[in-house]
């Protein structure tokens, strides 16, 4: 790999110090975000079976959230440690500015301070004034690009400048980079000038254990005249295009059944799309991310056709670990997890693409869906197990000390 490029995995393994070195190891939850959000929207159970893997291994984890009742769930997380929001500020900005010295003792003894996305960033910058010889990792799930400030934040004028600054400065004062993909390592160093040898990959992951792959028998189901299932998860936004898959099924002839995981903004105007249209649409809402791997099971096809994204879709992930067939849009984030035909189908995010994938999908034989979900569920198990990216970040964690 060239010098623009993050360093790969095997040397940060050849730095490393003593494995059995015990680890006290600060999350930053984004500017705002509670423990009780991550609870309610499903998130919590997937968050906490990573960390649990690293508690498991020896090492302390403590969470630094914006939720003032946040304790309450503390026997649910425990060995790990909630860090709630306290003190009388009421505004999650300046509460942020003062978090490291509200809970200066977790602080002290830290030796990572790690933000779960670049908003959570700031409290890693001061938490050096704790204790200067911490380590801040920036984590980036997904990169806070420029158009997700402005197309989804809706910043503008000065709001917009000053979220660049503040991504900028995460950047430039980061001990290290996470990142899910490469081409948001190569956003980076383009649009922050990101130091390449900060920057590490680590994928987004899969419990492989929670998802187990069941494929289904779509030819046979086609052929019996039975009803196909069809899956949408995400945030219900516009951007993610559910309404062009509501008018693509509406134009094709094979019964078919659409279920939406989510919630957001956008759901009435999806549900009244949905009627318009003429399709059976069954709106479940979030749903714990325990229970969604059965969802997964007992659908057919998973479409993500959303218009534009960074990160690594765990969308995209979950249905390559379950066996439904995944058609997914042509965007920078999921052209580094698909391989056209070979463990999925890659669509632009329009209707009429969309038709054609959907399409090809329903004429296909049962070895052929077999061969390209098996296919894919071999690439989760061998590049994106939880188990190898817990292993890769405590690498890093331990290279860095």
């Amino acid at each position: 790999m060239n010098a623009k490029h993050p360093q790969s995995n095997e040397q940060t393994k050849s730095s490393r110090p003593n494995l059995q070195s015990k680890l006290d190891i600060v999350v930053l939850f984004s500017l705002g975000i509670s423990l009780q959000l991550w609870q309610k929207t499903g998130l919590g159970a997937r968050e906490k079976a990573y960390y649990d893997r690293i508690v498991k291994q020896g090492h302390n984890v403590s969470l630094l959230t914006y939720g003032k009742d946040d304790l309450q769930y503390q026997d649910i997380w425990k060995p790990i440690t909630v860090l709630p929001w306290i003190g009388k500020l009421t505004h999650f900005v300046k509460y942020a500015c003062v978090a490291p010295f509200h809970h200066r003792q977790a602080f002290q003894q830290a030796h990572i301070v790690k933000s779960n996305q670049s908003q959570g960033s700031l409290v890693g910058v001061l938490a050096k004034l704790v204790n200067p010889k911490l380590k801040f990792v920036l984590r980036c799930g997904w990169v806070r690009t420029k158009d997700v400030i402005k197309n989804e934040e809706k910043r503008t004028g000065i709001k917009y400048y000053r979220a660049i600054f503040f991504e900028w400065l995460a950047v430039k004062l980061a001990n290290a980079i996470i990142v899910v993909t490469q081409s948001d390592a190569d956003y980076l160093i383009e649009h922050y000038s990101a130091n390449s040898r900060k920057i590490h990959i680590i994928p987004n992951s899969i419990d492989t254990q929670q998802y187990q792959y069941q494929p289904s028998n779509i030819a046979q189901k086609i052929a019996k005249q039975e009803v196909l299932k069809l899956l949408l998860v995400g945030r219900l936004v516009e951007a993610k295009n559910f309404h062009k898959v509501f008018t693509v099924v509406s134009k094709i002839s094979q019964n078919i059944e659409v279920t939406v995981i989510g919630d957001g903004e956008y759901r009435e105007e999806l549900q009244r799309n949905a009627e318009l249209v003429g399709i059976t649409a069954d709106f479940l809402g979030n749903i714990a991310n325990d229970e969604l791997a059965t969802h997964y099971a007992q659908h057919d096809i998973v479409v993500m056709p959303e218009a534009w994204g960074s990160g690594m879709p765990k969308v995209v992930l979950e249905a390559m670990a379950s066996g439904a067939f995944i058609v997914a849009s042509n965007i920078r984030s999921v052209q580094q997890l698909l391989r056209q035909g070979e463990n999925g189908l890659i669509c632009e995010p329009n209707t009429e693409s969309i038709q054609a994938s959907l399409e090809k999908v329903l004429a296909m034989s049962d070895q052929e869906f077999t061969k390209i979900t098996a296919t894919a569920r071999h690439d989760i198990e061998f590049r994106y197990s939880m188990d190898s990216a817990v292993e890769k970040e405590l690498n890093l964690y331990r290279a860095l000390l």
